[in-house]
């Protein structure tokens, strides 16, 4: 069959397990019948009987979607018969009339997402304290407690704000070492080895005459602090390199005015990373 003639079958089987008053057996047949055709002469039957078992809230939503989708054909008889039993079923429960300042916000009833078509018309609930939240990208979520009273109707408005723009972590700029610095350590340890060798060349030609020996000994002096100089000179190139790779640089070096306060000095005061 197709879904139309099994939908059909299904809901005479409803009204036969109606006229027959088997209420559960028409509720299985009619939720049948909807579950393939939402037509508003199953919502009205199935809302009949949602009320004859105890759940005014699912007759109150079934016989309202019947009256909104009737057609002008309708007899007048079937329209008064649904409307008195919407408004028996109405009595039972609460009414909402839920709006959010936003459009295209998610809307939660007690942690379920409501449907554009519950958000369209009135909104039946049980009676009760009643949890709205609306939510939406970019917005801070809109939470409202409303209490529910059988036979009561209330608007419920939502108000979103938008959410402070979130600050993200940034990552700590690396810091390279500066050229002209190594180059000048560079040149500083070269040139200090160089003196250092030719000191100690001219040293040792010193010691070939005994009448040089002041000369030798300065020379041998200037040779080891030339050494020295260098060795120095390529330690400290070699460290600012190691500390400048292996440290982010975390910020920028500002330079304030120190204000003289209570005889205290003025001047500038550096603060940041180095």
């Amino acid at each position: 069959m197709s879904p139309e003639a099994t939908a059909a079958w299904h809901f005479r089987m409803g009204n036969l397990h109606y006229r027959e008053q088997r209420w559960q057996e028409a509720q299985t047949a009619y939720r049948a019948a909807w579950a393939i055709e939402r037509s508003y002469e199953v919502a009205g039957n199935l809302g009949e009987v949602e009320l004859r078992l105890g759940r005014p809230r699912e007759a109150a939503t079934l016989l309202t979607y019947s009256l909104v989708h009737a057609p002008s054909s309708t007899s007048p008889d079937k329209l008064e018969r649904t409307r008195l039993f919407l408004d028996s079923a109405r009595k039972q429960v609460g009414v909402l009339y839920v709006g959010v300042n936003v459009p295209g916000a998610r809307v939660l009833l007690d942690g379920r997402p409501l449907t554009d078509d519950e958000l369209a018309g009135p909104l039946y609930v049980e009676p009760g304290d009643r949890m709205l939240e609306a939510q939406l990208a970019g917005h801070r979520p809109a939470h409202r407690i409303v209490e529910a009273r059988a036979g009561s109707t209330q608007e419920v408005r939502l108000h979103l704000q938008r959410a402070a723009p979130q600050q993200t972590a940034t990552r700590p700029l690396r810091s390279e070492p500066s050229q002209p610095l190594v180059v000048a350590g560079g040149l500083l340890a070269g040139t200090a080895l160089a003196g250092g060798v030719a000191f100690t060349i001219a040293a040792n030609a010193a010691s070939d005459d005994a009448a040089l020996d002041e000369q030798q000994a300065l020379y041998t002096n200037l040779a080891i602090a030339g050494y020295a100089l260098a060795a120095g000179g390529a330690a400290a190139t070699v460290t600012y390199v190691f500390w400048q790779r292996t440290h982010p640089r975390e910020g920028l070096v500002n330079v304030a005015p120190l204000v003289p306060w209570k005889g205290a000095p003025g001047g500038l005061i550096l603060r940041g990373a180095f």
